[in-house]
C-alpha cells in the first residue's frame, strides 16, 4: 500500500483553500486523498463528521468581503449556550443591501436591511455585534432558552474574572428597537424583560426563572459572603441576603470530581456556621420535581421570617406577571 503524502505542518487539522495548498507545495493527486473532505468549492477540510463551529472555519476559507456570520453560527462563535439541535444545523451568514445574497452549500445566506446593527471581529472572523444576534435568535429559540442566551450575553464570566460581558440589556433593548417587524421580535420583547446580569449557567438561568415566575422574591445573584476577618468564604448562585437563606446549583461536577465534592461540603459547613442556610438544588430538583423545590425554598424564607404570597406555577402564571 502506498504511503499518503504528508500534508505542512500549516494545513493539518483545519480547513485551507486549494490556492494556499498548492502555494505550499500540495500536489492535485494530494488534494483528492480520502483523509480530507471537499465542504466548499475551493476549499479542502479534514474528513470526517464536522461541528458547527468547524463547518464555520470551513467558510471562513472562501467568506467574501461585506458577509457576517449571524444567527446561530454567530452565536456559536461568541458561546451561547444553545440547544444541540441547532448547531446540526446550516452555518448562517448575512450581508446588507444592497449586495446580493449567495448560493453555497451548507451555507444559509441573509439579506438584511440596513438598520444601524453593528458588525465587527472576533479572532479575525467577521460576525454581527451580539446585541443584533440575540435578536436574530429570537426566531429560533424557546422563550426561556433566548433568556437563558440574554443572561449569557450580558454576563459573561464577570462575576467571576471581571473579564467585560459581550453587550449590556441596553444594547439589547436598543437592537430589539431597530428590528420592528422582524421574525421573534414579540419574544424578544418579553424575554427582555427577565433577562439579568449575573446568571453563570443555563441551569442558573432556569432556576431563577423558577422562582421568580412563582412569586417569591428576587434572588440575589452571585452574593459574596465574608467572615468576620473580611475574608470570602462563598460566593452563592442565589441568596435573600435579608433572610439569611442563599442556594447554589450543584451541577453533576459538585459530585463526581472528588475534591469539588470535598470543596463544596467545607464551604457549606463555614457558610452555616455564619447563620446562614444554604439549599443545594440539583438538575433533578430544577426538573423532575420544581414544585417541590419551590415549597423547599418558600419553607426556608418562612422560617426565616419571610412574608410570602401563595406560590404560582405554570405559564399561566408567567403570562399574568406580563
Amino acid at each position: 500500500m502506498r504511503r499518503r503524502t504528508p500534508l505542512p505542518d500549516s494545513l493539518v487539522g483545519r480547513a485551507f483553500s486549494i490556492e494556499e495548498a498548492r502555494e505550499a507545495g500540495v500536489s492535485p493527486a494530494r488534494l483528492s486523498g480520502n483523509d480530507l473532505s471537499t465542504p466548499h468549492r475551493g476549499v479542502r477540510a479534514p474528513a470526517g463528521e464536522r461541528t458547527h463551529g468547524q463547518r464555520r472555519e470551513d467558510y471562513t476559507v472562501r467568506i467574501v468581503n461585506g458577509e457576517y456570520f449571524s444567527h446561530i453560527t454567530a452565536a456559536e462563535l461568541f458561546g451561547v449556550p444553545l440547544p444541540a439541535e441547532l448547531l446540526a444545523g446550516p452555518v448562517h451568514v448575512s450581508m446588507f443591501r444592497p449586495q446580493r445574497a449567495r448560493q453555497v452549500r451548507g451555507v444559509i445566506h441573509h439579506e438584511l436591511e440596513p438598520r444601524g446593527q453593528l458588525a465587527g471581529h472576533v479572532s479575525g472572523v467577521p460576525v454581527l455585534h451580539p446585541a443584533f444576534v440575540w435578536v436574530q435568535l429570537a426566531g429560533l429559540l424557546s422563550l426561556d432558552d433566548l433568556i437563558i442566551a440574554g443572561d449569557f450575553l450580558v454576563t459573561g464570566s464577570e462575576p467571576f474574572d471581571e473579564r467585560p460581558p459581550l453587550t449590556t440589556i441596553d444594547e439589547l433593548r436598543s437592537a430589539v428597537a431597530q428590528a420592528p417587524g422582524s421574525r421573534g421580535i414579540r419574544a424578544a420583547r418579553a424575554a427582555l424583560e427577565e433577562i439579568r446580569y449575573g446568571c453563570l449557567s443555563p441551569q442558573e438561568t432556569r432556576l431563577r426563572l423558577l422562582i421568580e415566575r412563582a412569586g417569591l422574591p428576587a434572588p440575589e445573584l452571585n452574593h459574596r459572603i465574608y467572615d468576620e476577618r473580611g475574608s470570602l468564604v462563598a460566593m452563592l448562585d442565589g441568596a435573600f441576603p435579608e433572610h439569611f437563606v442563599g442556594y447554589e446549583y450543584m451541577g453533576d461536577h459538585h459530585r463526581t470530581k472528588k475534591s469539588t465534592y470535598r470543596n463544596d461540603m467545607l464551604r457549606r459547613a463555614r457558610v452555616e456556621d455564619l447563620g446562614w442556610s444554604q439549599l443545594d438544588i440539583s438538575s433533578d430538583d430544577l426538573e423532575l420535581r420544581p414544585l417541590e423545590t419551590l415549597a423547599r425554598i418558600a419553607r426556608r424564607l418562612h422560617s426565616a421570617g419571610a412574608t410570602l404570597r401563595p406560590i404560582e406555577y405554570g405559564v399561566d402564571a408567567r403570562k399574568r406577571r406580563r
